[in-house]
């Protein structure tokens, strides 16, 4: 199965997971660190899994999808994950069924994160172990600093933006002799800002 990388923000989203063992937790850990609130519905729930949430409640419940962006089910009953994804995709809810492919809209990837760069790897379900591979081999080849880096682009871009509003504040690229100063003032909020970004806390 092919599938395509979809790059999206759930900071604040609601996310239902159905599940308190080792795999609910392991997902909650990746979901949580990405700023989704989750609504735990298990019978059992790991004390590590508690602080994680919103909300626990005990057992599943139809009614519990009111307000869910997306869900996973990581329950270690297949007939209880297959009724959670049968029901998300019967009110359009994306779904996560672990361990069953036909059941998801969407995996989890293996990921690599630093900073604000993500790197996710998936083989679309075929073989979790080869993403992680990929993932090990992808880790040691990318700088440790590679947030740093990423933010000082950030903050040069964003320089580059006031520069033009600065020199060109009608937007209509007509720099004409002003691109002298557009220059000047594009170099040196960049500096500037670079210069904070080394040494600033």
């Amino acid at each position: 199965m092919s599938c395509f990388p979809f790059m999206q923000n759930i900071e604040g989203a609601l996310c239902l997971l159905a599940g308190g063992g080792e795999v609910a937790l392991r997902k909650a850990r990746t979901l949580a660190s990405f700023g989704a609130r989750l609504l735990v519905c298990a019978r059992e729930v790991k004390e590590e899994l508690r602080p994680l949430a919103v909300r626990v409640v005990e057992g599943y419940s139809p009614s519990l999808l009111e307000g869910v962006r997306f869900a996973v089910a990581a329950t270690d009953d297949a007939a209880l994950n297959a009724r959670v994804a049968a029901d998300c995709r019967a009110r359009g809810i994306p779904v996560n069924s672990a361990d069953d492919p036909d059941n998801c809209d969407f995996f989890f990837p293996a990921l690599v994160v630093r900073g604000e760069v993500t790197v996710g790897i998936s083989t679309g379900g075929a073989s979790p172990a080869l993403a992680a591979a990929l993932r090990a081999y992808i880790e040691r080849s990318l700088p440790q600093n590679l947030g740093e880096i990423a933010a000082r682009a950030k903050a040069e871009k964003y320089a580059k933006i006031l520069a033009r509003t600065i020199v060109n504040p009608d937007g209509a690229g007509n720099y004409g002799q002003n691109q002298f100063f557009y220059d000047a003032a594009e170099g040196l909020l960049t500096a500037v800002i670079l210069l904070l970004a080394e040494y600033l806390p």
